[in-house]
């Protein structure tokens, strides 16, 4: 089975609650629900208190009570259970640091040092009038 998005699953979790009929959840009496706002599957327009992935974070921490009661969650039937810990797991890195070489050209960059490119004979060269702050391309 294809994992759903963090919206499709907010959508899917809104639909079991309402008694599994699709229309239901555009009536949802339960606007304090952390739910509420993403409840059709989108982002709405007016900006709601916290993020889809943190709105599930939210609401599993106040559905099993604790951070360690979230790891060893026992729904994986849940809809929103892959979303658990507020993070996309499709977005894992293998870096917990997170891209490195990313890292240097911003630190570069606000230094106002020098930012080098690798070309296809992977020499690094400086890129001619570089300012602190222009985006590379």
């Amino acid at each position: 089975m294809k994992r759903l998005t963090y919206l499709k699953a907010i959508r899917k979790f809104c639909i079991e609650c309402m008694g599994g009929r699709i229309y239901l959840p555009t009536d949802c009496p339960a606007v304090k629900c952390k739910f509420y706002p993403y409840r059709m599957g989108k982002i709405p327009d007016t900006k709601p208190g916290a993020t889809p992935l943190k709105s599930i974070r939210l609401y599993c921490l106040e559905c099993v009570g604790t951070s360690d009661e979230v790891k060893i969650c026992s729904a994986p039937e849940c809809p929103v259970y892959y979303y658990r810990f507020g993070k996309n797991p499709g977005l894992k890195s293998n870096n917990p640091k997170g891209n490195i070489k990313a890292l240097e050209i911003i630190h570069k960059r606000r230094l106002g040092a020098p930012v080098t490119v690798q070309d296809s004979t992977k020499v690094s060269k400086p890129i001619a009038n570089h300012r602190p702050g222009q985006i590379v391309v």
